[in-house]
């Protein structure tokens, strides 16, 4: 699903925020154009009534502010301009953890348009594999920061092998466990839990929330049940929906069910 199918008029005020950014300031440094844009949307009226509270939008689910993030940094790129939110770590120790953890682990998150995770590993010179076969996945990665060092693999009958033999180099996995019925992203697969499990590689949760300022708050939580994959999920779905409102629907099911 076209992520901004039926936004034309909210695309429209977007980008007469980022001509009115530039034209006060045409050489803006990394970060001030988004957030000179952010405020001049913000404080438009009809651009709060495009997006009402307490929607969930398009098929990953996303949230009113996540949504207006990702218009506002697609049209900004549009413009030949590299723009990212500010990104601010809710748990600093876990992620330093995770960095510089001797050997590999798996990172669980969903879809939401967003991966700030490779740009965030970048600091601790970790390499990050990703099974996708989204041709735009590129442009997904660097859309929220710079990419990092990253390995995509083809999403295929061979993708856990591949997976296993890049994360035996001490590579972190990175992906989104949520998949779609149809309509929208509700099911978590249990396949990534239940193959970290069997090899022994340490499961993490990843998730972000798009604050009113535009600026972004990410967290990362180690599972306490990473020899049981249910439980695992479960702690996932737990984790992904807390003070959610409204809450994404999700629940364990396998692709194959």
């Amino acid at each position: 699903m076209d992520p901004y199918q039926g936004f034309s008029s909210l695309i429209a005020i977007i980008e007469t925020a980022v001509s009115s950014a530039l034209s006060t300031n045409p050489t803006p440094a990394r970060g001030e154009l988004f957030s000179a844009t952010w405020k001049l949307v913000g404080n438009n009226l009809e651009a709060h009534q495009l997006l009402p509270n307490g929607n969930l939008f398009c098929d990953t689910q996303l949230t009113k502010n996540e949504l207006l993030l990702l218009l506002i940094i697609q049209i900004i790129r549009r413009q030949g301009f590299d723009s990212y939110p500010i990104i601010h770590l809710s748990n600093k120790k876990i992620f330093e953890e995770l960095g510089r953890l001797n050997g590999s682990a798996t990172i669980c998150g969903v879809h939401t348009g967003f991966a700030f995770l490779p740009s965030i590993m970048a600091q601790f010179n970790r390499k990050i594999s990703i099974i996708s076969s989204d041709e735009s996945i590129r442009d997904t990665l660097t859309r929220s920061g710079p990419s990092g060092n990253i390995e995509v693999i083809p999403s295929d009958l061979f993708s856990f092998i591949r997976l296993r033999d890049s994360m035996t180099k001490g590579n972190l996995c990175v992906c989104s466990v949520d998949y779609s019925d149809g309509k929208k992203f509700r099911y978590i697969s249990p396949s990534l839990f239940e193959f970290s499990i069997q090899n022994g590689f340490s499961i993490y949760f990843f998730k972000s929330e798009v604050n009113s300022d535009g600026s972004v708050s990410v967290d990362l939580l180690k599972s306490q049940h990473d020899k049981d994959l249910y439980k695992s999920a479960a702690e996932f779905i737990y984790y992904i929906t807390l003070n959610q409102n409204p809450k994404r629907e999700l629940s364990i099911k396998r692709i194959t069910d």
